[in-house]
Order: C-alpha cells, then structure tokens, then sequence
C-alpha cells in the first residue's frame, strides 16, 4: 500500500492549523490568540482611549492552589465618568471564547469557587456579543447580603 503524497504547501497549512480554526491576529504590535480576541482588543483600546475604562491583557489568576493557575484575556476596570482620577470602580476579568473546551469547564467550576472577582464570557454573536457572567462564591454572598 502506497501513501498519497502531498506538495510541501499543502501539508504545511495542514500542520499549522489550530485544533479550533483560530487565526493569530496582530493588533497595534500585540499577538493575539484570535480575531475574536482582536476586537474585543479594539474595543477596549476605545473605551481607554476616552477614559471610559483601563485594561490590562494576560492576567494570571491563581484559583485555590498556586498550581491552579488561570490566565484570563483581559481584566477590565472601569472609571467613574466624573472625576478619571477617583477610585476606580471594581473591575471584572473577560475571557473571549469561539468555542467552550472541557478544560475551560473545569476552569469555570474553579472560577465560581475561588475566582477573585466576576469573570465576564464572551462569544461573538453575529455583529455583537453573547455575554456570560461568572460571579465567584464570595462575590455572591455579598450581594446576598446588600
């Protein structure tokens, strides 16, 4: 039995191609890991750009045990519109997903036990997003008890 052969090209984009058809996109000089994640990127370079919010890209979280270590695609904090150099309101974490993993599952259940602040999930929904919010335990006993 002979084994079809394929001209280098070809085998070389079959090789190169992520699990999930994600495309790596480069945005103002940064990597990131899809073109979902590069809009979000833009967006939130928006919202900065007009004081609205300050962002921070790769934030690693450890969730529990220092082995458990969860790094999120950006964390978002939000400015009062009154005076940008007051406190900062509380911030949250998102997580751009086109596709949800088994190992993002458990990263969730991890999450809502020890996560230190909401982790917001977002899919790409035709033109817009579909948003998921993930409080952690401790979060939700404060807003119980408000």
């Amino acid at each position: 039995m002979t084994q079809a052969r394929f001209p280098r090209r070809q085998l070389r984009g079959l090789l190169s191609q992520h699990k999930y058809r994600a495309r790596r996109t480069v945005v103002d000089g940064e990597g990131l890991a899809s073109q979902a994640e590069a809009r979000r990127y833009r967006e939130l370079q928006l919202l900065a750009a007009r004081n609205i919010c300050r962002f921070y890209r790769q934030r690693t979280f450890a969730l529990g045990c220092p082995e458990n270590k969860y790094r999120v695609d950006f964390v978002v904090e939000m400015v009062p519109e009154t005076d940008p150099g007051a406190m900062v309101w509380p911030s949250h974490a998102e997580d751009v997903k086109g596709y949800e993993t088994k190992d993002f599952k458990r990263w969730r259940r991890l999450w809502e036990k020890y996560g230190p602040m909401p982790l917001v999930v977002l899919k790409v929904k035709g033109k817009g997003w579909s948003r998921e919010i993930i409080l952690p335990e401790a979060e939700m006993k404060l807003r119980k008890m408000k």
